[in-house]
């Protein structure tokens, strides 16, 4: 005997029927939402990160401007009005520096672009100086006191950046151009003035200077440090910064020639054992050592922000290039001078952000 469905029968599945067709549609609905709101978000992320960046890159440039007037005159610690809103590239920094007893100050940099903000600052002291030899000429020139240092030749053609400490080279120094942007004092075997010369109280007394090798205690030290953060890289490449980002340790060593594209900031010791290229538009800011047993080569495109040392041991060359040189302590003879005694000498003694 057949049990026939009854209309209540019926309904029910009917019912159930619609209840999943409609389950189904909320999920495809929420789905369609989420990925539509995903969408529309992306952009604003990608924007807020890309702000944040430059935002990071205006400060740490604000604060080498500021490092680098104190370094001229440290009694503009005292002075507000030295360090006024400024704007640069495309944002603003604003610097504050806040005295510290008698020979210290603190630095903090805010950097504004589009919706970002972000802060960095600095220590510095004043370490004073003394002289270097002493009158004893079998004492080695200490080769960590320079801005620029080029065991081969040293050219600045066409404009020359803005140097912030003194420049030496064991070979020639070449300038095309108006030299009123060397603050420092020049030592070197022979020069070739071809677009202006510099005032004879900046032409120092050439001496022969060791350049630093690569097999010294001190680049053993940090390739061991490179080596214990991951942080050997290899030659023959194109670096971003991309690569320059989570580098512990404060060094990075790359075994090679390497040439350094776009914008990127990098605070410790980058050691390149080949050729160093700078190659496209971009802002570079190093806040520390920048070395090579091989050349240096940077182009008109490139803006370089250095506070620290920069070291070849072979040619430098910066063909129009727009960059800022201020010499900074670093090395295993970084703090150490041989300018008279009583002058002042500013130190970076911290580094931080945020």
């Amino acid at each position: 005997m057949k049990t026939m469905p009854t209309n209540l029968t019926r309904n029910r599945c009917k019912g159930s029927g619609l209840l999943t067709v409609l389950v189904v549609v909320l999920v495809i609905a929420i789905a369609t939402a989420s990925i539509a709101s995903l969408t529309t978000g992306l952009p604003v992320i990608i924007r807020r990160q890309s702000d944040a960046i430059r935002a990071k890159a205006i400060a740490e440039a604000g604060l080498n401007e500021a490092y680098s007037r104190l370094t001229a005159d440290f009694g503009l610690r005292y002075n507000p009005a030295a360090f006024p809103l400024t704007n640069f590239g495309g944002g603003s920094y604003d610097i504050t520096v806040t005295p510290i007893g008698d020979s210290m100050a603190r630095l903090l940099s805010v950097g504004r672009y589009g919706v970002a903000t972000m802060r960095v600052g600095m220590d510095v002291r004043n370490a004073g100086t003394r002289p270097e030899n002493d009158g004893d000429d079998d004492v080695p020139p200490n080769p960590w006191r320079y801005a620029m240092f080029a065991n081969g030749n040293l050219r600045l053609n066409g404009t020359p950046p803005t140097v912030r400490g003194h420049l030496h080279t064991n070979q020639e120094f070449r300038l095309s151009g108006n030299p009123r942007n060397i603050e420092g004092t020049v030592t070197a075997r022979s020069f070739d003035w071809s677009g202006g010369q510099l005032p004879p109280q900046q032409i120092g007394t050439f001496r022969e200077v060791p350049f630093p090798s690569l097999s010294d205690p001190y680049f053993v030290s940090l390739l061991g440090i490179a080596q214990a953060n991951n942080a050997v890289r290899p030659g023959g490449r194109t670096y971003r910064a991309s690569d320059f980002a989570g580098i512990s340790g404060g060094v990075i060593w790359i075994t090679g020639n390497a040439t350094l594209h776009g914008s990127f900031t990098f605070n410790g010791v980058v050691v390149v054992t080949g050729k160093i290229t700078f190659q496209g538009s971009g802002t570079r800011v190093i806040n520390g050592l920048l070395y090579t047993p091989s050349s240096i080569e940077a182009n008109g495109s490139t803006e370089l922000y250095l506070t620290g040392s920069l070291m070849a041991g072979g040619n430098i060359e910066f063909n129009g290039a727009s960059s800022i040189f201020t010499h900074g302590a670093v090395g295993p003879g970084g703090d150490e001078d041989d300018t008279p005694t009583g002058e002042d000498r500013i130190v970076v003694t911290a580094w931080w952000e945020g």
